[in-house]
């Protein structure tokens, strides 16, 4: 996959439908580009923690006791197995009794307790030092927050973005997560500013659609309203509608196995990106072992 031959003519079928080209992703795109993982305003509270999968990498942010955001890896890559479970090496994300990791699909936000002290439910991502876990790099970009394990480029620039902050809904679409963000980069005044995350713009309004893969074919979409104002329940509505009518296109082309028509220019220019940070040269991120502690000898981070 790391041939530009095979890019000639935009992405392959293959990088649509195959658990093979997700898993180059995970080694070659998200640990080397920026990351939208949500707004600022799903975690308002010091100590609140939010929890994201960057390809095969569990990570979380938490806000600080002074306002400020932290990134780190997860204490438990597997989410405190000894070794990753065969129902986990599909490629397919699932759904864990135990905790959320780098194979499985990620929790809702994690409150702090009212004192701003750590939950039982932290554990697993911050044990017992997380002043010693390796550090995710977190860039808050108006009421957008953005990680990137490896950062090389600078952080993606939206532009102006509205102030008032309505996370919508969390919803999986049955698409290949490039399907999706095609989809709806169709729409005219949309922008794809980073690889997971799709602009919608409408006046003073702003819908910002975070995507996840967690199957081949199937996209965790994070949903977050921006407004100069409060929105009511007719405006959601309508946003809503608009969403599962391009979600919708997207299963179709699922079916067909690739997008049909012309991309619009944004798709195009975000797909142009897209390729390169595959091509890119240097060497892939392997995941993270068992435990992310960096001065863990045998348990560090895999060169």
């Amino acid at each position: 996959m790391a041939d530009p031959a095979i890019y000639r003519d935009g992405l392959p079928p293959e990088a649509f439908t195959t658990a093979a080209f997700a898993k180059v992703e995970d080694a070659r795109l998200w640990p080397r580009t920026w990351v939208c993982i949500g707004a600022a305003a799903e975690i308002p509270a010091p100590g609140d923690l939010l929890p994201y999968t960057v390809g095969v990498h569990g990570i979380h942010v938490q806000r600080l006791s002074d306002g400020g955001l932290v990134g780190r890896f997860n204490k438990a890559q597997h989410g405190g197995c000894h070794f990753i479970p065969l129902q986990c090496q599909s490629g397919r994300k699932t759904r864990c009794g135990f905790t959320s990791c780098g194979y499985s699909l990620d929790r809702d936000p994690i409150p702090a307790a009212p004192d701003g002290g750590e939950t039982p439910e932290m554990y697993q991502y911050l044990g017992m030092r997380p002043d010693r876990l390796g550090a995710v790099t977190v860039h808050a970009e108006g009421p957008l927050l953005f990680v990137s394990v490896e950062p090389s480029d600078a952080p993606p620039a939206t532009g102006a973005l509205p102030p008032v902050v309505r996370p919508l809904d969390r919803t999986t679409v049955n698409a290949n997560w490039k399907l999706v963000a095609t989809s709806l980069g169709d729409r005219p005044q949309a922008d794809l500013p980073a690889g997971n995350l799709v602009l919608l713009r409408d006046e003073d309004e702003c819908c910002a659609v975070i995507l996840q893969p967690i199957a081949p074919a199937r996209t965790a979409c994070r949903i977050v309203l921006l407004s100069e104002r409060s929105l009511d329940e007719k405006a959601t509505a309508r946003w809503r509608g608009e969403l599962d009518e391009r979600f919708a296109g997207a299963v179709a082309w699922q079916a067909t196995g690739r997008p049909s028509g012309e991309p619009s220019s944004a798709v195009a220019g975000w797909q142009a990106r897209l390729i390169g940070a595959l091509l890119k040269s240097g060497p892939e991120r392997r995941p993270v072992r068992n435990s992310a502690y960096p001065r863990n000898h045998r348990y560090g981070f895999v060169a």
